[in-house]
């Protein structure tokens, strides 16, 4: 465990000192903010677009962030062949794959509670109220960031980083695209397209579930139970997909 933690925090260190990362981050922030130029629309309108705008801007960042931070975690220690000092000392390759993963949690966790902050406090400023309940949407959304890093660090062992990130967007457009999906495969009058398309929609994450904005918007009322089914869909997503990764990872030639 002592392994993992000091991967986690070292890599933390270091993501945050990059460019990618600083340049994500603050333009995120500045798009979050763009709602106070939507001045000509009614009061009520205003915060309502703000909202919206807030949480798509999070979604599209942290999806940035998410996938190019995953790419660049396990590659380059391979490219800089610093991964021979880890695993000679000797660090199992779980611990280091799992350790890489915990770091690129905490700084999506960093990022989002960022963005989150700065548009409640925007809210605040725009309305007067404390909107508090839109850390909610920003938590799924985090949980979704999580996923996706997972889904592509697994990618980036068995496959190029071009082609990680590439398949790490496919699996993106794929996780908001499942009711899309599902329709397709129901008229398919081809039994290998839809088995084709059921598959897909099988292997990928099921992002849509996570993506409350509208409710938010709308301040729409969430059961708790929605929540808690939410956590378990998560929870067994990121289980099933880092054992596959660490598999990998064992396997993998270095």
């Amino acid at each position: 465990m002592r392994s993992i933690k000091s991967i986690a925090t070292n890599m933390v260190g270091e993501a945050l000192n990059r460019l990618i990362f600083q340049v994500i981050l603050i333009f995120g922030v500045v798009f979050m903010v763009a709602g106070f130029f939507f001045t000509y629309l009614d009061p009520g309108e205003e915060g309502k677009m703000l909202k919206d705008l807030g949480l798509t801007t999070l979604t599209i960042f942290g999806m940035l962030m998410a996938i190019f931070m995953a790419v660049s975690t396990i590659t380059p220690e391979v490219e800089r062949r610093t991964i021979y000092c880890l695993i000679a000392k000797p660090v199992k390759r779980h611990y280091f794959f799992l350790g890489k993963f915990l770091g690129s949690v905490v700084i999506l966790g960093i990022a989002c509670l960022v963005m989150g902050l700065v548009l409640v406090l925007a809210l605040y400023v725009k309305e007067q109220v404390w909107s508090l309940e839109l850390l909610s949407a920003v938590g799924l959304t985090f949980v979704s960031l999580s996923i996706m890093s997972a889904l592509v660090m697994t990618l980036s062992t068995v496959a190029s980083p071009m082609l990680a990130v590439v398949g790490g967007f496919v699996f993106w457009a794929l996780g908001y695209a499942q009711g899309f999906m599902h329709q397709l495969a129901a008229h398919a009058d081809n039994p290998t397209s839809r088995g084709i398309l059921e598959s897909l929609g099988s292997l990928a994450p099921n992002l849509q579930v996570f993506d409350i904005r509208a409710a938010m918007v709308d301040q729409v009322y969430i059961p708790p139970s929605y929540y808690s089914w939410l956590g378990i869909y998560a929870v067994m997503y990121l289980v099933v997909v880092l054992v596959i990764g660490i598999i990998a990872f064992n396997q993998k030639q270095l």
